[in-house]
C-alpha cells in the first residue's frame, strides 16, 4: 500500500499566494536599494542582514566597496553564487557584524530592520561601523495604514504609521543628530499630471478590483507602510524629498504573473497526483474488503466442516459406548 505524502503540495500554494500578494515587496525593496545606490556613488559600504543578496548586488553597482552580513549561511550561500561583482563580500556573521572595523564604512545599510530590542542594537552597531560623517540609512514596517488621500500628496501620517515614526527617531535621535524620515507605500495603476489644469481642479483618486469579470470601485484598501530614515552625526546630505519607481514594461508584475501561473500549474499537478493516489488507496481498500469476504467465507466453511466432523466423531463415540457398554 502506497504512503500518503502530499507531493510538494503545500509550496506551490504558498508560492502562488506570494505571486499575488509580492510586488509591493519586491517594488518597495527595489525602490529602497536604488536610492541607497544613489547614495554610495565611491562610498565604502555595510549591508545589515543582506538576505538574498539583490539589493546589496544593486548598491555595488556604484560604491566603491560593498560588505555584505547576514546570519544565515544557506541564505548567504544562494546570495554568494547568484551575485558576483568586484567589490562586493558576503560574510556569515551570526552574532552580527562584531568581526568588522569600528569606523570603516561611509554608509550603512540595513532595510526591513527588527524591532524592539534587536532594533536598539542594530542602530547600535550601525553607529559603531559608520566613520564620523558616515550615513545610516534603515527601514523599519509601520504597520497597516490607509492609503493616502492623494489631495495630501501621502505626507500626513496618521494612527499606526505615526506612532511607529515617532518610536523611529527616538530610537535614532540617541546616536543620531541629524535624521529625515520617509513613509513608503506601493501601489500600481495610473497618474494624471496636469499640465493646464481647470479653474477649481482638485485631486481625485478611485480603489478598482476584478470581480465577477469586471471592474468595481471600491474603497481605497488597508496598505501596509514602510518607514525609511536616514540618519547622521553630521548635516545630511542632499536627499530626495519625494521619490517615485516607475516600472515602465511591468517586469516585476510580469515575473510574479509567470511565478503565479507556475505555482498554479503545480499545485494542480500536485492535487492531480494526490487524487492519483488516494484512488488507488481506495481501490486497495475494495480488494482487501474483498480478500477479506472470501477469507471469512473460507474460514466459515472450515468451521461447519469441522463442526460436522465433530458431530460425526461424538456419534461414533456413542455408538461405541453402547456397543462395548463403555
Amino acid at each position: 500500500m502506497p504512503r500518503v505524502v502530499p507531493p510538494g503540495s503545500l509550496r506551490p500554494r504558498a508560492a502562488a499566494a506570494r505571486a499575488r500578494h509580492s510586488a509591493d515587496v519586491d517594488y518597495a525593496r527595489l525602490h529602497r536599494h536604488l536610492i541607497a545606490a544613489d547614495l554610495a556613488s565611491g562610498s565604502r559600504v555595510v549591508v545589515l542582514g543582506c538576505g538574498d543578496g539583490e539589493g546589496a548586488a544593486i548598491i555595488a553597482e556604484t560604491a566603491a566597496s560593498v560588505v555584505a552580513v547576514d546570519p544565515d549561511p544557506v541564505i548567504l550561500g544562494g546570495a554568494r553564487s547568484r551575485h558576483r561583482a568586484p567589490g562586493l563580500t558576503f560574510l556569515e556573521h551570526p552574532e552580527g557584524a562584531a568581526g568588522l572595523p569600528d569606523g570603516g564604512f561611509d554608509l550603512a545599510v540595513c532595510f526591513d530592520a527588527p524591532a524592539g530590542r534587536a532594533a536598539e542594537g542594530l542602530v547600535a552597531e550601525a553607529a559603531r561601523l559608520l566613520a564620523d560623517r558616515g550615513l545610516l540609512l534603515l527601514s523599519v514596517d509601520a504597520g497597516s495604514a490607509p492609503s493616502p488621500d492623494p489631495g495630501t500628496n501621502g505626507h500626513e501620517a496618521t494612527g499606526a504609521t505615526a506612532t511607529a515614526a515617532t518610536r523611529l527617531e527616538r530610537l535614532l535621535r540617541g546616536r543620531f543628530e541629524h535624521l529625515a524620515i520617509w513613509t513608503q507605500q506601493v501601489s500600481a495603476g495610473s497618474r494624471w499630471v496636469p499640465l493646464r489644469p481647470a479653474d477649481g481642479a482638485a485631486a481625485r483618486s478611485v480603489a478598482v478590483s476584478r470581480r465577477e469579470g469586471r471592474w468595481q470601485r471600491r474603497h481605497a484598501p488597508r496598505t501596509t507602510a514602510t518607514l525609511v530614515a536616514a540618519a547622521s552625526r553630521v548635516p545630511l546630505p542632499a536627499l530626495p524629498g519625494d521619490a517615485e519607481l516607475h516600472d515602465h514594461g511591468m517586469a516585476i508584475l510580469e515575473r510574479l504573473r509567470a511565478e503565479r501561473d507556475d505555482a498554479l500549474a503545480r499545485a494542480g499537478r500536485a492535487a492531480e497526483a494526490q487524487e492519483q493516489i488516494v484512488a488507488k488507496l481506495r481501490e486497495e481498500v475494495v480488494a482487501a474488503q474483498a480478500r477479506g469476504l472470501r477469507i471469512a467465507d473460507g474460514l466459515r466453511r472450515q468451521i461447519e466442516g469441522l463442526t460436522r466432523q465433530l458431530q460425526g466423531e461424538r456419534e461414533r463415540a456413542g455408538f461405541f459406548e453402547k456397543r462395548y457398554h463403555i
